[in-house]
């Protein structure tokens, strides 16, 4: 049996836990989750392992996670949490302004001590299991282009791009500067407000 996926006969179709103990139980199965992919990452944990060292049984286990990809995006969801429950940007607020302080949640966010070390997982055993990329997509990256794109819709525009090549196209370029030296183990660029700003300049000038 795939260590994600759990035996026809094992513990029957999985229901939904009720009770006092239902949000401590959860939290002890994410938690425990964390630091085995932390540590022997993703292909290497099981949900045997998962199940021991949270400690619950497995029918707990997969009454709150069907599978080890579900249990792998509510751990990354916690990462990616101070992004994602933020307050919206919004249309009618200076352009400018809302940029960089969009920036500055995103640096935010980078230092979360789960974030670097989740995508390095993500690069390493990608090829292995291609549905990490989609988890990952959907834990986050995917909400934070939805958000800059709806802030961008409407807004005039002078280089006739859709207001989703317009988030992703900000999105990249400040993360080549500020984000991508920090995976690979180096400082980010020490020019940050002259690199926001081009950036900003890039899509509103």
């Amino acid at each position: 049996m795939e260590s994600g996926d759990r035996g026809a006969n094992e513990a029957g179709p999985p229901a939904a836990p009720t009770g006092p103990g239902r949000a401590s139980k959860r939290d002890q199965i994410v938690a425990a989750a964390r630091e085995l992919f932390l540590a022997h990452g993703y292909g290497a944990t099981s949900m045997d392992a998962v199940a021991r060292d949270a400690p619950v049984s497995k029918r707990t286990l997969y009454n709150h996670f069907e599978s080890k990809q579900a249990l792998f995006l509510a751990v990354l969801r916690i990462s990616w949490a101070n992004l994602s429950e933020a307050p919206p940007v919004r249309p009618e607020d200076d352009v400018r302004d809302t940029l960089r302080g969009y920036v500055a949640r995103l640096e935010e966010h980078w230092r979360h001590p789960d974030v670097l070390p989740f995508l390095r997982l993500l690069i390493a055993e990608g090829t292995r299991f291609p549905e990490l990329s989609d988890i990952y997509y959907q834990a986050g990256k995917a909400p934070a282009v939805a958000e800059l794109t709806g802030y961008f819709e409407g807004k005039a525009d002078a280089l006739g791009l859709t207001a989703e090549a317009r988030a992703v196209q900000f999105l990249g370029m400040v993360k080549e500067a500020l984000f991508w030296p920090r995976v690979l183990g180096f400082p980010p660029a020490k020019d940050r407000d002259a690199v926001v700003d081009a950036a900003i300049a890039r899509l509103v000038d």
